[in-house]
């Protein structure tokens, strides 16, 4: 029987913060919509099946990793999927699984490194940034950017894997909720303007649509804040906001 610690409001916060990380970045492909074909019919199928798909592998994996190794100590952190592989399939499979695992944190890595970079890149070359930062070699791969991103990313390896997905999404979260008030003005304010892609929708209907993420990301804070343990994400986050005003001051 799980005890009243598992509902905490850290593992409220840290559960709900990894459903949304498992499922977030789905606007990034907002950014070519000009380039897909019929992106009315294509994103919407497209999200469709890739959504699905992506639950469906959730799904198989925690129900079969459940009914192989039942035991909640081993769905931790520190052992997760290769312990369980190995319980189920012997020293092989957890070896595998390891592997597994492995390859993908690394793939995944290396995906963040393609247009992460860019960001800082682009944004000292419009001023907001230090100018070393829009150095790049040929004209096209933002070094210095990259470097700067790289030692980021090996200080934020320092902290737990459970408080990086909570600060990520928060981070995200908050980000997305621009993107979803900006679609819902834009609706209001600019009816008429050529959109590659409109979500078939009347305003109160999508404003309803926003909502629920929303919610979500705000439920993820208020748990964080009220867990004591959690609290450093927090900070993390609200360091991270103080300096996008600094930082616009400062070029302004």
């Amino acid at each position: 029987t799980a005890s009243s610690a598992n509902f905490a409001p850290a593992s409220l916060s840290l559960g709900l913060a990894t459903v949304l990380w498992n499922f977030s970045g789905w606007d990034n492909v907002s950014t070519y919509a000009n380039d897909v074909d019929r992106p009315q019919q294509t994103f919407p199928r497209g999200l469709a099946l890739a959504v699905s798909f992506v639950t469906l592998c959730y799904l198989l994996a925690v129900i079969s990793g459940y009914k192989c190794c039942p035991d909640l100590n081993s769905w931790t952190e520190s052992t997760g999927f290769p312990v369980i592989g190995q319980a189920a399939g012997g020293p092989k499979l957890g070896f595998f699984m390891a592997c597994l695992a492995v390859f993908t944190s690394f793939m995944l890595l290396v995906a963040q490194f393609l247009y992460v970079p860019r960001i800082p890149y682009m944004l000292a070359k419009d001023g907001y940034l230090p100018r070393y930062l829009s150095m790049a070699r040929d004209g096209t791969t933002p070094t210095s950017a990259l470097f700067a991103t790289a030692l980021v990313t090996s200080l934020m390896c320092s902290m737990s894997f459970g408080k990086l997905i909570v600060i990520d999404v928060l981070l995200y979260g908050l980000a997305l909720s621009l993107e979803l008030l900006a679609l819902i003005q834009l609706r209001v304010s600019e009816p008429d303007l050529h959109r590659p892609f409109r979500i078939p929708l009347p305003v109160p209907l999508l404003a309803l649509l926003c909502l629920s993420p929303l919610l979500l990301i705000a439920t993820v804070g208020w748990t964080s804040w009220q867990s004591e343990p959690s609290s450093i994400q927090l900070m993390v986050v609200v360091a991270a906001l103080l300096l996008g005003p600094i930082v616009y001051w400062r070029a302004k």
